[in-house]
């Protein structure tokens, strides 16, 4: 089960560096991307899916669970959409089976902040799933 921290980076790519270093499993998403614990397990599904079935666009599981968060087919245009960006609000959802305390969220450079999930509706939710899983019907 993923666990999700609400923070910021100063350096997302220092961020990201350090994780792989450690061997965290984490994906850091802009906060406006991420609707819900659902939204993000579904993400996570379809992009082990996608491994699976040889249908992934990205190498690295991270990089294609944001493919699917933001509906995209080419990891730039991912990123420019919803990966996390240095100083701003951002998520860190940790999916592996490595569990991170709270001192390793300072060694990597991600400051917690006192925030959570705005609210949804569960129409809106769903919306949102529906996009992912069209994204890659061509």
């Amino acid at each position: 089960m993923a666990k999700f921290f609400f923070g910021r980076c100063e350096s997302v790519f220092d961020c990201i560096q350090k994780m792989q270093k450690i061997k965290i499993e984490a994906v850091l998403v802009d906060a406006t991307c991420l609707l819900s614990a659902k939204h993000f397990e579904v993400a996570q599904s379809l992009a082990q899916m996608a491994f699976e079935q040889k249908t992934n666009i990205s190498k690295d599981i991270s990089m294609e669970i944001l493919i699917f968060l933001s509906c995209q087919t080419h990891a730039n245009n991912a990123i420019l959409k919803c990966a996390a960006k240095d100083m701003k609000p951002a998520i860190l959802v940790v999916y592996g089976n490595k569990a991170v305390e709270k001192k390793q969220l300072k060694e990597i450079g991600f400051e917690e902040l006192d925030f959570e999930f705005e609210k949804c509706s569960e129409e809106k939710l769903n919306s949102a799933i529906e996009q992912m899983a069209l994204s890659r019907v061509i």
